[in-house]
């Protein structure tokens, strides 16, 4: 029991203290992963629409005809392909 006179906290108060503190590290822990992955994986569908538009715009600036169907990959991860077709003429 304490006296009047002393000061400081109890090492049960200490420990209530650790652990709450503890939760609340290991909740932003888990928050950091995520927000880390989500990040990761933002960024890979950022260079990978960036790589498909990127191939757009050089088919924009070649003849059709010379356009041939294929695949290439981009920074060893991603695979980019397309089929060139003959569509036929519509009549409206």
């Amino acid at each position: 029991m304490k006296q009047k006179n002393e000061k400081g906290s109890s090492l049960i108060e200490v420990i209530m203290a650790m652990v709450i503190l503890a939760m609340l590290v290991a909740g932003l822990n888990s928050f950091l992963v995520t927000m880390i992955n989500s990040n990761a994986r933002a960024k890979d569908n950022s260079v990978a629409t960036a790589s498909g538009s990127a191939l757009l715009e050089k088919f924009r600036t070649v003849d059709y005809g010379a356009i041939l169907t294929g695949t290439d990959v981009v920074n060893n991860k991603y695979v980019r392909a397309w089929t060139v077709t003959m569509m036929a003429r519509r009549r409206w």
